[in-house]
């Protein structure tokens, strides 16, 4: 020991940066000579904070590019660049497996959605303002069209000309009709097919088609008022705008008033320019129900057509429930279409925010994408409302 102590004390200084770990060439500097020694040589100058001392050796610290990139961040961009990213990709296979299991989910779900099977109640039975109609219904007698749906079928109209409405605001501008010029019920052969057709109709058996004594035919007061003229029916084709006239003008004589205060006769002009049938079908069903049932009337109006002579044969059928129903189907498809737009807006999202590892621009993104289609949406739906009123 004292040889060695000896030989320390005599030996020469070692220059800064040539240290030798032998004890025979050398004396070991200080942990503080070996920092200092390290601070100030060129290429570790103003590293101080990245030296750490380890067996009295000052040993620098390599700092990763991700580490080094963090430093001049945000704390929020230093969140998601290091703490989110890596979360992400280590759960990277739970979470595309969940996904995965809740798109799976909402596709079946998704397929589940169909109209309502039952007509729709907006306010509760035993709510107080339907105790009334609960007991006109429950202890009342009803007439035969009481909640009923109406079907009414037209000869002489072709359709409407939209496109010389002004004002696409105003409900009742809706733009001008088109009239079936074609549509002449004058002929001896017109009449007979039209009676004929109101007959066969009040033969139906199909209740929820057509109910029992709701068949509304003009010609059934036109024939018997006819026939106690002494005109007889059909009428000959040059006297059957003077009989028509004579109808509609002697309401007491004719019982035409019915027919003529419910517009189903168009005397317009001198010209019969359109008639209406009007039926009295089931009750307002929920839309899975009244589409079979408005094709079993289009098959009724297909089935006259096949026979119908010519001035006659172009009738179509209407009713207001079929409005309701085709919106119920409406919702449905808008439903889906819906879902499918937001499983897509999920998917580009997590594709985003994988892809560029920002959730800001991703949010940004996804504002700008589903601004645009709202703005699309916005402007169909201004579109649809003139028509909607029509």
């Amino acid at each position: 020991n004292r040889k060695a102590s000896k030989k320390e004390d005599n030996s020469e200084p070692v220059e800064a940066g040539t240290h030798n770990r032998s004890p025979k060439n050398s004396v070991v500097p200080s942990s503080e000579e070996r920092e200092r020694d390290y601070k100030e040589e060129p290429s570790h100058k103003g590293a101080a904070e990245d030296v750490v001392l380890e067996s009295n050796v000052a040993i620098p610290i390599k700092h990763s590019k991700t580490e080094k990139k963090a430093k001049e961040m945000s704390k929020a961009d230093r969140f998601f660049y290091t703490t989110y990213a890596k979360n992400i990709r280590k759960g990277r296979y739970l979470i595309v497996g969940l996904f995965v299991i809740w798109l799976i989910l909402s596709i079946v779900f998704a397929s589940q959605l169909t109209p309502p099977e039952e007509a729709e109640k907006f306010i509760p039975d035993d709510y107080e303002t339907r105790e009334t109609p609960n007991l006109m219904e429950d202890h009342f007698s009803k007439n035969a069209d009481d909640g009923a749906q109406t079907v009414d079928i037209v000869w002489g109209i072709d359709g409407v000309d939209t496109s010389t409405a002004d004002d696409r605001w105003d409900p009742e501008d809706f733009g001008e009709l088109e009239w079936d010029n074609i549509f002449d019920m004058s002929p001896p052969e017109n009449q007979t097919a039209l009676y004929n057709f109101c007959q066969n109709l009040k033969k139906v058996q199909d209740q929820d088609i057509v109910r029992d004594g709701t068949v509304f035919c003009f010609l059934d007061t036109f024939r018997s008022y006819m026939i106690s003229k002494g005109v007889g029916f059909p009428v000959p084709k040059d006297q059957f705008m003077t009989q028509i006239q004579d109808y509609i003008n002697n309401p007491k004589e004719s019982n035409s008033s019915e027919d003529v205060e419910n517009r189903r006769i168009g005397l317009i002009e001198g010209r019969l320019r359109y008639i209406i049938v009007r039926a009295v079908a089931g009750d307002r069903e929920p839309a899975s129900k009244m589409f079979p049932r408005h094709d079993d009337w289009e098959d009724i109006i297909d089935n006259y057509k096949k026979t119908a002579p010519a001035g006659v044969y172009n009738p179509f059928q209407t009713s207001s429930a079929w409005l309701w129903m085709v919106s119920k189907r409406a919702l449905v498809r808008n439903a889906l279409q819906g879902i499918a737009i937001a499983i897509a807006g999920a998917i580009a999202f997590a594709v985003l925010v994988l892809s560029t590892q920002n959730i800001i621009l991703s949010i940004f993104c996804h504002c700008v994408y589903y601004g645009y289609h709202s703005e699309c949406a916005c402007d169909y739906l201004f579109q649809s409302v003139r028509f909607r009123h029509r």
